[in-house]
């Protein structure tokens, strides 16, 4: 999917190609300095775009889509604590894919706020 600014020009669209993104600019979020290639959070971010913003606070992602008609991929799940109806959600036509998971040493013993977290994931990926 792709989040965009309600007001943005491709917003009533039902679906983006690619190709509709090339003149917007595309928002990365960077985990920090040692932020690795292989963990990126978006999808197709090794591919060239002709304008990039690399960001590592979360607020910015929004108020940057608001300011600028600026994009970003993901999953297509917005909290919309957030900014209510302002970020919208588009399919993105590509063949592509998000796996969304979870990882735990087989070893490990969640506490009691780790189970509950677990939990509400559970729930909340039922109801989608």
């Amino acid at each position: 999917h792709v989040f965009l600014y309600r007001r943005h020009p491709l917003a009533s669209r039902a679906a983006i190609d690619l190709d509709e993104l090339a003149e917007y600019p595309r928002i990365s979020f960077n985990q920090g300095q040692y932020n690795a290639f292989y963990f990126s959070e978006e999808i197709l971010s090794d591919r060239p775009v002709k304008k990039s913003i690399s960001v590592s606070d979360r607020a910015a992602v929004v108020n940057l889509m608001i300011g600028l008609d600026a994009y970003t991929i993901c999953t297509g799940v917005f909290p919309r604590y957030l900014h209510g109806d302002d970020i919208l959600s588009v399919p993105l036509n590509v063949d592509e894919r998000i796996r969304v998971g979870t990882i735990m040493h087989k070893d490990a013993v969640l506490s009691d706020l780790g189970n509950r977290f677990y939990r509400a994931l559970e729930e909340f990926v039922r109801r989608l």
